[in-house]
């Protein structure tokens, strides 16, 4: 609060020489200043939680208007939560190399948010170390790359996780979906070089969300993108929600 007002009326030493900056432009500093330090770092969250302190209240949602906007937007029960999660368990530990393809899609739309497309276009570098030890996600969605300017999306992947996806990482240059050269058509750049089980891997998906989960519509398998939004504004807040599954504000928001 000190540092605030010593911005607004031009004695901090950062400002005096420009005679204080615009008031708007410094609420807007730490307004962004307020989100960063609350969840932006997993070290402060860990050095609040060790300390036994309440991380402040400075990321709350604000309110949106939805007047004229549709707001009939399916969402999975924790009931259905758990069809998918003792399925996904199903799918890890069987044999069949099938069934562990099936696990690693899940395994990013649940988990991650990915959208079945990138999911196609991911290679095994979007796992890197992160800078505060174990890995992180982190990819360019292709859907909003020349909105954002090839923005990232990230997110720091938990040590059980990781044990999950572990044992079918392969090479960084590999896709997380391996690809046959013979299936790739004419049309594999616009559609991002999808060959060999990427479409049969969405539908499937798509039928179990559908047949088995009880969930309505063709694109039943995009629910567990909008399940992990809600997880992630719901524990880690809205600030999060931007930086992991790449949307923007006003999308985040609404």
């Amino acid at each position: 609060e000190l540092i605030y007002q010593r911005l607004l009326d031009g004695t901090h030493p950062v400002a005096a020489h420009e005679g204080g900056y615009d008031p708007a432009t410094i609420r807007m500093w730490f307004s962004i200043f307020t989100r960063c330090a609350g969840l932006g770092d997993r070290n402060v969250r860990i050095a609040y939680a060790k300390k036994g302190l309440t991380r402040p209240d400075c990321d709350a949602l604000p309110h949106v208007d939805l007047s004229g906007k549709s707001t009939d937007i399916e969402e999975l029960t924790p009931d259905q939560v758990d069809l998918v999660m003792d399925r996904m368990t199903y799918l890890r530990l069987s044999k069949k190399t099938a069934d562990h393809r099936r696990f690693v899609w899940m395994w990013f739309a649940l988990f991650f948010g990915v959208r079945p497309a990138d999911i196609g276009r991911l290679k095994w570098d979007c796992i890197k170390d992160d800078p505060g030890g174990g890995k992180r996600l982190e990819y360019v969605p292709h859907k909003t790359d020349s909105k954002t300017n090839g923005r990232s999306a990230a997110g720091f992947i938990h040590p059980k996780l990781y044990r999950y996806i572990l044992p079918y990482i392969g090479a960084k240059d590999e896709y997380v979906i391996p690809r046959k050269v013979q299936h790739v058509g004419p049309n594999a750049k616009k559609h991002g070089g999808f060959c060999g089980e990427h479409m049969s891997l969405r539908s499937w998906v798509n039928r179990f969300m559908r047949d088995e989960v009880k969930v309505k519509g063709h694109m039943a398998g995009y629910l567990l993108r909008r399940n992990c939004s809600r997880w992630v504004l719901e524990h880690q807040g809205p600030f999060a929600e931007e930086t992991l599954l790449g949307h923007s504000g006003n999308t985040r928001d609404r």
